[in-house]
């Protein structure tokens, strides 16, 4: 099996599973979290392991990523340098945005009355934050970022990328009518009143919030940033062995993806 050099790999990743595609960016969880119907348990419970992901998986796998770079001792002006520039500024902004990415879940929860501190309920430890699902998707990461190819730590950083923006579109294409126009423009500002557990109101600005960040123009650049790096491997990639490895990381993302939303 091979991918022509023309053709598209990651049209080709995202056509091997289109259902599981869907099963990973159409949940129950996005639904209910874009029509604002969601509770603040369920929600702080997802948080609570995204920030996790976050902090503890996708930290390692960019940094792994970046010292694991194979630097080119060319002229500035080769192609080779000129990719890895690419490829360096991709890998390092996105290293920057987690820690703002964390320090944005942890403002958002206390801003609305969430927990990023929610303990699963399959947790044997009082100090255990992560849920298995959670603990096997960070596992995962550090070991291809550390054992893995190049190739296949682009696959990994891309798919996550590109199903979290499709399962947050999909969430938006939900969302009801802003009541004002600094809620369309995603400034939205706290009901003082409603940051109990139960206030609904709290819920859905944080909401709003959220599905703005996810879904905002900077953020679709930055998945396309990250699909290049992959459209940009070479054809020894695309075949035989090479792209039987890059498959199986594309179905591996899709099988956490479709589980993670199942935050308990």
């Amino acid at each position: 099996m091979s991918a022509s050099p023309t053709s598209s790999l990651t049209a080709h990743l995202l056509s091997l599973d289109e259902a599981g595609v869907k099963q990973a960016t159409q949940h129950p969880f996005l639904w209910s979290a874009g029509s604002l119907t969601i509770s603040n348990d369920a929600l702080s419970a997802w948080l609570t392991q995204d920030r996790l992901y976050a902090m503890c998986g996708y930290t390692r796998l960019m940094g792994n990523m970046i010292a694991r770079m194979h630097v080119p001792e060319q002229d500035p002006d080769s192609a080779a340098c000129r990719e890895w520039k690419q490829t360096f500024t991709t890998l390092s902004g996105a290293l920057s945005n987690i820690h703002r990415e964390i320090n944005f879940f942890e403002t958002t929860a206390a801003r609305y009355g969430l927990s990023v501190s929610r303990r699963p309920s399959s947790s044997s430890e009082s100090l255990d934050l992560l849920n298995p699902i959670t603990r096997g998707y960070i596992d995962y990461m550090a070991s291809l970022s550390s054992h893995g190819s190049h190739a296949e730590c682009a696959v990994l950083l891309w798919a996550m990328e590109e199903l979290y923006l499709r399962a947050w579109t999909y969430a938006r294409t939900h969302l009801p009518s802003p009541s004002t126009a600094e809620q369309e423009a995603g400034q939205i500002q706290p009901n003082p009143g409603a940051a109990d557990e139960a206030g609904s109101e709290s819920v859905e600005l944080s909401l709003r919030t959220f599905i703005h960040n996810w879904t905002s123009d900077e953020f679709q650049a930055f998945v396309r940033d990250c699909k290049a790096i992959v459209e940009r491997l070479p054809q020894h990639e695309r075949e035989g062995d090479n792209l039987a490895r890059l498959e199986k990381v594309w179905r591996t993302v899709l099988w956490y993806e479709q589980r993670f939303w199942d935050a308990k």
